[in-house]
């Protein structure tokens, strides 16, 4: 039906250029995974998705590219169109029916599967064993600390092991003789925003087992929170989004790590996604002023006194991203050492405990250097009143092929 509009690009979707015989394509990718495999287009291709942002229907393209283009060029657009649709690129009902078949699959199941799993790490639990005990038996950490109250770790890909692994092995060997019985873990969420603080209810899988939710301090945080005025006039006082958890890899990075340095005995964890402060920084603002930020982490650091938690805190967040994957017009490599400049004056705030000033570089900078860690390491440091911390490492990854760079440190925190 040619009345029909034309799907556009799924905003969701990491794309960034890359460099093929002298041509510039346009690498889309999906973290989700419903489109399985990156694929790369042409800039022309790129940039008829633009035009479809205007809702406009086949015959309305027909009738632009066919007077621009001719017929059978317009044909071809079309095609490969409806194969990135297929594909599941494009924000089409076809799409939508797929994510609305996930989320009924998932509203059935106790657990959160792995979203990472096979790319990541390995899905046989003997292989995985042999995998991190490589991880942590070739990156000895020279700190002889282990049982930190808390850690900020990363959550880059754990395929990069060149680059994260040492960073990986430095964060967990910190609180590898931890007597914690519960986990807090704060996650950056790349997708979801239903609100500051987004929980879950469901387990979390991983390779050697199911780590249990502990719900009792969920409810009770929910209970409080609900039964509270209204804090926020854009969000409720405490969301359940499973969804958000289920697409999401950062906390899922914390739950594997965790499920093999304390894989001898029980444990559960609290996964709480965070979203973006990014309006705080446009505004010049302290998040904590806002009364829905500053009660939920309150509310979470009496219920776990009062309910005798022993409890570990974890930030499972990356640090800058620069180049033109993440939007910039330069070569990353050419910031490299600037980028490990910022990031040491970021990360001395962490140190000494001071999270205004943590955030207040973030204002400062207006978020350059996008640190996709900025609202969970802030919320982690009011939730558990950090003291002081120690940097026990640090490193950077570059990619080649998109210009790009990851920052990453392994944190203890008291």
């Amino acid at each position: 039906m040619k009345d029909k509009l034309l799907p556009s690009l799924r905003k969701d979707l990491d794309y960034f250029p890359t460099t093929e015989n002298d041509q510039t394509l346009i690498v889309l990718s999906d973290k989700k995974g419903i489109a399985q495999s990156p694929i790369a287009i042409s800039q022309e291709m790129f940039s008829v998705f633009y035009i479809l942002e205007g809702n406009i229907t086949e015959q309305q393209f027909r009738d632009f590219f066919g007077n621009e283009f001719g017929a059978e060029a317009t044909n071809v657009i079309l095609q490969n169109i409806s194969q990135l649709d297929e594909m599941g690129f494009l924000d089409s009902p076809k799409y939508h029916d797929i994510l609305l078949q996930y989320h009924r699959e998932y509203e059935t199941q106790p657990y959160r599967p792995m979203l990472t799993l096979g790319h990541s790490y390995p899905e046989d639990k003997n292989d995985f064993m042999k995998y991190m005990e490589d991880l942590f038996q070739k990156n000895i950490s020279k700190n002889t600390k282990k049982n930190y109250r808390g850690i900020i770790a990363p959550h880059l890909d754990l395929s990069l092991a060149d680059y994260s692994h040492r960073i990986y092995a430095a964060s967990y060997n910190a609180i590898s003789e931890s007597d914690a019985d519960t986990f807090v873990i704060f996650g950056t969420s790349h997708f979801a925003m239903t609100n500051y603080f987004m929980f879950t209810q469901k387990r979390y899988n991983t390779p050697l087992v199911t780590i249990e939710n502990d719900n009792e301090i969920v409810n009770e945080i929910s209970k409080r929170l609900n039964g509270m005025e209204k804090l926020d006039k854009d969000f409720d006082n405490f969301t359940i989004d499973d969804d958000a958890h289920r697409w999401e890899h950062s906390i899922e990075y914390a739950a594997v790590m965790i499920s093999y340095v304390f894989r001898n005995r029980k444990i559960k964890i609290i996964p709480i996604l965070t979203g973006s402060f990014f309006e705080y920084i446009h505004n010049h603002q302290q998040p904590a002023e806002n009364p829905l930020i500053a009660k939920t982490l309150q509310v979470i650091k009496e219920v776990i006194s009062e309910k005798n938690r022993n409890v570990c805190w974890i930030s499972s967040v990356d640090f800058s991203h620069i180049g033109n994957k993440f939007g910039d017009e330069f070569d990353a490599k050419t910031k490299l050492e600037e980028c490990e400049r910022e990031d040491k004056i970021s990360i001395s705030h962490i140190l000494k405990a001071n999270y205004k000033e943590f955030f207040q570089k973030g204002i400062y900078d207006q978020d350059k250097w996008k640190i996709c860690g900025l609202s969970p390491i802030y919320s982690q440091m009011l939730a558990m009143d950090t003291q002081q911390g120690d940097l026990l490492d640090y490193n950077q990854w570059y990619e080649e092929q998109t210009k790009s760079a990851v920052t990453i440190a392994a944190i203890g925190l008291e």
